[in-house]
């Protein structure tokens, strides 16, 4: 049996880790009004509406605890973190939890590894700024929360990302681990892009990205466009603003050798153009 590690931390802090013992209290039993932040892991949870009616409620984590249930009911208005990653969690529970209002104030949301085949109905949970929906098995996206600033949609199924645009106020997203095999929309605001281990077959198509001013970090490993000959350089030299490619920093040496290859390439394009 997996060893179980269980304490309290003072009167606002829960964590249960791993099965329960034999003589440990029931979870209803530890539960007190005072509590702002639980951490269940690792263990069958069968109900979390006596945790969402916690008064001071600030930030839940429910992990690997096979929930498959949310009750419909809109818990403190405190709650602004919420994890329930790596759970089996039924979409149609979801979205009626939502409706009830579980993320009215939420502002961090992990629903990582629940298997969702579509974007479940957040659409309207304006107070999010930070979501992970990453290994999931989405196709497609549908409306996001309009206010999201980070997004994690990586090791889904995406096919297209075009969406994104209408997320005016996003700085960091990470796309990869799909089937994407063009340059998804992204919106100008966006700092920070992951696009590894995707389809993009040429630099070419990166050039879109040129369009993005405050784009300083950009991953594009595990793509077929990095069997291009020279590939770091043309990327570099298209987006001269990007500070970082593929986790490792734009060097002065890096730039030199972008514009000297490929300037000289463009005067010796234009040279045999005026000669023809």
């Amino acid at each position: 049996m997996k060893a179980t590690k269980t304490h309290d931390i003072g009167e606002t802090e829960l964590i249960l880790n791993g099965p329960p013992t034999d003589d440990e209290l029931s979870l209803d039993s530890r539960l007190n009004d005072a509590l702002e932040t639980v951490v269940i892991t690792d263990r069958e949870v069968e109900s979390v509406a006596p945790i969402l009616s916690l008064k001071f409620l600030e930030s839940l984590t429910i992990n690997r605890c096979n929930l498959t249930e949310l009750p419909p009911m809109e818990p403190s208005p405190s709650l602004e973190f919420l994890n329930l990653n790596e759970n089996e969690i039924d979409l149609k529970s979801l979205n009626q939890a939502i409706e009830s209002g579980l993320l009215a104030h939420v502002r961090v949301l992990n629903l990582e590894q629940n298997f969702f085949p579509v974007v479940p109905a957040i659409s309207n949970a304006e107070a999010i700024t930070d979501l992970s929906l990453a290994y999931n098995k989405l196709t497609a996206l549908s409306s996001l929360p309009r206010n999201t600033l980070q997004l994690d949609l990586s090791h889904n199924q995406l096919y297209n990302a075009d969406l994104l645009r209408s997320l005016v106020r996003l700085r960091t997203v990470s796309l990869s681990d799909n089937e994407l095999s063009s340059v998804p929309t992204i919106p100008p605001s966006v700092c920070t892009l992951d696009l590894s281990n995707n389809q993009l077959a040429s630099t070419t198509d990166l050039r879109l990205l040129a369009e993005m001013p405050m784009l300083r970090t950009l991953d594009v490993r595990g793509n077929p466009l990095c069997q291009e000959k020279d590939y770091r350089l043309a990327v570099i030299y298209h987006l001269q603003g990007i500070g970082e490619l593929d986790g490792e920093a734009v060097s002065v040496e890096d730039r030199v050798a972008a514009i000297n290859m490929f300037e000289r390439v463009m005067a010796h394009d234009l040279a045999a153009t005026a000669v023809y």
